[in-house]
């Protein structure tokens, strides 16, 4: 859900926008997947269907967007 600017960058709405100003600021981040588990991480990566995540001590991990419940970014 992306809007495209005069300038040619894009400006996210949503949950989205939340989640591209948390890996532009490099913030960890908490995510509830559905199944109730949590992870947290600094996010890496991101695109239409996933966001990839780096835990400290398990690398990078993938988690399909459709599979998080909720999340919280550190202040």
């Amino acid at each position: 859900m992306q809007n495209q600017t005069q300038a040619g960058q894009h400006r996210f709405k949503g949950h989205d926008a939340v989640l591209a100003r948390a890996q532009d600021a490099k913030k960890e981040i908490s995510i509830r997947l559905i199944d109730g588990t949590y992870v947290s991480g600094v996010i890496v990566a991101r695109d239409r269907y996933t966001v990839s995540l780096r835990i400290p001590s398990k690398g990078v991990w993938i988690y399909y967007k459709s599979a998080i419940c909720g999340f919280s970014v550190a202040e």
